[in-house]
């Protein structure tokens, strides 16, 4: 899954559904960001999760979704 690019859309922002499993405990949430010029992919967040301190454990990522595993 990629968030792409913003080209010449109107929406400012782009947002999805999440499902965020912690221990035994499953939430479901939503990320939403100003749409911006670079795309974000499982490649980014997995930078970004790396940057704040957690380490991968897991990811599977195919057209329609990504799965990341983290844990600090």
């Amino acid at each position: 899954m990629i968030i792409p690019k913003r080209e010449n859309q109107i929406q400012e922002m782009f947002s999805l559904s999440l499902k965020i499993k912690i221990n035994d405990i499953e939430l479901d949430a939503g990320y939403g960001v100003f749409w911006g010029k670079k795309e974000q992919n499982l490649e980014h967040f997995q930078k970004l999760s790396k940057k704040i301190g957690f380490s991968e454990v897991e990811f599977i990522s195919d057209d329609q979704i990504f799965y990341l595993r983290v844990k600090k």
